[in-house]
């Protein structure tokens, strides 16, 4: 999803989550998602804040191009509630409420040419992938605006070093259901250094609108089911041997697949 509506999902190390507003690795830092583009005047960026009292703050920072040409920088603030249950964080804040599955996690970074993964500092993943038997799951939901969009994404994945990985993507938007399964192309690569394994279509996983519309997508639903599908779309997932209950996508620039760095 585009995160217009942020998308979240809990996972604490396979310890069960509280069922109130405690997960100190939410409320350690805020977190910001910076969308930055070659185009003037452009950018934008969300931050959002977490309490250990049970409220949330999400502000949307967005340039805006003024009648001097010149780039303003309005920040708008939402204010609402959030708590953990089990396996997700829900929040409502604004016009928005949400309920999805979230990790804390340094964010692993792909150097396909050179065979490695690296971390970058601690963050926080709107997108994480919980094992449920032989299969990774991301589950999630929201409503703004009166529309309620349901996702949820299956991976499965075998063999190694080669690998066979198949995605299934259900979506429900405002009643209107659709499930689509995609075989993508899939390699693995194993950092021994780092810990990190990753699996995938490694060399183009950020081109999920490809994929969806190269199987006709498109052709077959309503433009608002099919751009549900899209953001449902993992092409790549990595794991740190030390969580192996968690998979997550590589460090990117999408937010409906990215990661929010945490603010000094």
């Amino acid at each position: 999803m585009r995160l217009a509506v942020v998308i979240m999902l809990v996972m604490s190390c396979g310890v069960a989550a509280p069922s109130t507003p405690t997960r100190v690795d939410l409320t350690q830092s805020s977190w910001v998602f910076r969308f930055i583009t070659a185009a003037h005047c452009n950018d934008w960026s969300r931050t959002l804040s977490f309490s250990t009292d049970g409220g949330v703050a999400s502000s949307l920072e967005r340039n805006v191009l003024t009648p001097t040409h010149e780039c303003s920088r309005p920040v708008l603030t939402e204010h609402g509630t959030w708590r953990a249950d089990e396996r997700h964080v829900s929040v409502a804040a604004g016009d928005t409420v949400w309920r999805a599955q979230l990790a804390t996690s340094a964010a692993p970074r792909l150097n396909r040419s050179a065979g490695t993964i690296t971390a970058s500092p601690l963050s926080l993943t709107t997108r994480a992938f919980l094992r449920r038997g032989d299969a990774w799951v991301d589950e999630h939901e929201a409503t703004k605006g009166g529309q309620h969009l349901w996702t949820r994404t299956t991976v499965v994945v075998s063999g190694e070093p080669t690998c066979a990985m198949r995605v299934t993507v259900e979506v429900d938007v405002d009643g209107a259901t659709a499930s689509e399964t995609f075989t993508p192309p899939c390699t693995s690569l194993v950092d021994r250094q780092s810990g990190w394994r990753a699996f995938g279509d490694l060399e183009r996983f950020i081109y999920r609108h490809d994929l969806v519309r190269a199987a006709g997508v498109f052709e077959r639903h309503a433009p608002v089911i099919a751009n549900a599908i899209v953001d449902g779309v993992v092409l790549a997932l990595v794991i740190d041997d030390a969580r192996p209950e968690l998979a997550v996508h590589p460090a990117s620039s999408d937010e409906a697949l990215g990661w929010y760095d945490a603010l000094p």
